[in-house]
């Protein structure tokens, strides 16, 4: 196990570099209590301010996130308090066996960490996953500007990283905080009943958060596959990743994001482990829909490139000089300064088929990319034309949902989808219906073509998006 600060003496300079892209990532639950995570710097929002990827269960703590909890992103490290219920006692400080204790001994149950707000940036959460069935994947925009932040590049697709390429996951798991205990002692809590006290150890642990304490594993693709009943496309790696790793990238030696570290699976027989990481595809795609700027490498990294371009130039230069010296040496063995005369151009054979011109092949039509909201709860919002398609409506299942008295919305009212390659729109049987600008009212549960720069609407015209 690395550290980012080791690694920056040896010969990966740009996982190293990538350190400064990774950050601590703190949510404040509702009973007091914090949870951790880790997370990275990828780009800029339209106003600004720095954006940041992580877990989708690193801020809904398994899905009991809601608006007034708070995510944070931790500028420095700081010290917190780990209280756990050690033993019991009696009156005299014996040991003894207390089988109704109202706390399980050895189980953490209260974490008290005393936030400086100089030392933390606020976040809001611009996109996250409905529920553990979506990619596990949350989007985070900082309140204010987050110092010496590096945005890492991400891989246009995480299958252009093939299996067996060297990856590296970057993050704070929660061991390496262990490993930073300040202090240990032990208190007596409260007396339970006549005679019987319980105690507490109380250990203050330093909450790691800078780039020079990035943990660092590295590994090889195992294999891509996909888990869930919905498919969802995941890394699988030998690359060691324990809680609070969660949420943090998981890159190639290169230095581009390829996936976000997720989950494990344990086998307790042979004791061995698989890690998880969500691929990287799906947060581009959320990416693109808010507007997010982001740096985006190619399948090649820019070197390998930039080599084999150097190749081709030279090649070509040796050709050249090649060319040259071979009329030089012509000229020297003439006998004579006069140019020989040159012979008249072949004539074409004559065919003795009949030639027929192929007619110009019609440049082919742009893709849609997005839609983008016109008027109403959505202007100016922009949604990727996702594979799986677009459903819209009030219901929580919707990819773009309104709130649930949105008037002239159904619950499902329609549906974009893609249809052997040509972009399509259905009216679920909506209440208000869904029109096309210039063609109107479509009818319900019948599929209808879309083409880039078509407007449709939902009811009304403020409800509309636009094709690009």
């Amino acid at each position: 196990m690395l550290t980012g600060s080791a690694l920056a003496a040896g010969d990966k300079s740009a996982v190293s570099d990538a350190c400064n892209g990774v950050v601590r990532i703190l949510v404040e639950l509702e009973d007091g209590v914090y949870s951790f995570g880790s997370g990275f710097c990828v780009g800029e929002a339209e106003d600004g301010k720095d954006v940041f990827i992580t877990n989708w269960h690193v801020v809904t703590n398994d899905g009991a996130y809601d608006r007034p909890r708070r995510v944070y992103i931790l500028l420095d490290n700081s010290v917190y308090s780990q209280a756990y219920t050690f033993l019991y006692t009696d009156s005299n400080g014996n040991l003894i066996n207390y089988e109704d204790a109202p706390f399980v001994p050895g189980v953490s149950y209260l974490w008290d960490l005393n936030l400086d707000p100089s030392r933390v940036v606020s976040c809001d959460v611009i996109y996250m996953a409905k529920d553990s069935s979506e990619p596990d994947i949350a989007i985070l925009k900082a309140s204010q500007d987050v110092p010496n932040q590096t945005p890492l590049p991400l891989l246009a697709k995480s299958e252009d990283a093939p299996v067996g390429s060297e990856i590296y996951a970057l993050g704070f798991p929660s061991d390496s905080d262990s490993a930073s205990t300040v202090d240990d002692n032990f208190e007596p809590v409260s007396e339970i009943e006549d005679g019987v006290y319980i105690w507490q150890m109380i250990s203050e642990t330093q909450l790691l958060a800078t780039p020079s304490d990035v943990t660092v594993t590295d590994g090889i693709i195992s294999r891509h596959t996909t888990y869930g009943a919905d498919h969802i496309q995941v890394i699988q790696s030998n690359v060691k990743s324990n809680h609070g790793n969660s949420g943090g990238p998981l890159i190639t030696a290169d230095g581009a994001v390829v996936g976000i570290n997720t989950f494990l699976t344990t086998d307790s027989e042979t004791n061995t482990s698989n890690f998880y990481a969500t691929a990287i595809d799906y947060a581009i795609e959320e990416l693109d829909a808010l507007g997010v700027s982001y740096h985006l490498q190619s399948a090649f990294p820019l070197g390998t490139v930039l080599l084999v371009t150097g190749v081709v130039v030279l090649l070509a230069a040796a050709a050249v000089v090649v060319t040259l010296m071979v009329k030089k040496r012509g000229a020297a063995a003439a006998p004579d300064p006069f140019v020989e005369p040159v012979a008249p151009p072949a004539q074409p054979v004559a065919s003795t088929e009949p030639i027929f011109q192929a007619p110009p092949v019609p440049p082919q039509a742009p893709k849609p990319q997005f839609l983008v909201g016109e008027g109403g709860l959505m202007d100016g919002k922009r949604y990727a034309l996702i594979p799986q398609g677009i459903l819209i409506g009030r219901d929580p299942s919707c990819r773009i949902c309104y709130p649930a008295n949105t008037p002239g919305i159904s619950r499902k009212h329609c549906q974009v989808f893609w249809q052997g390659g040509q972009l399509m729109m259905m009216d679920l049987g909506s209440t208000s219906g869904t029109f096309v600008q210039g063609r109107g009212q479509i009818t319900a549960n019948i599929p209808v073509p879309l083409r880039q720069g078509d407007i449709f609407y939902l009811g009304e015209k403020r409800n509309g998006y636009r094709i690009v």
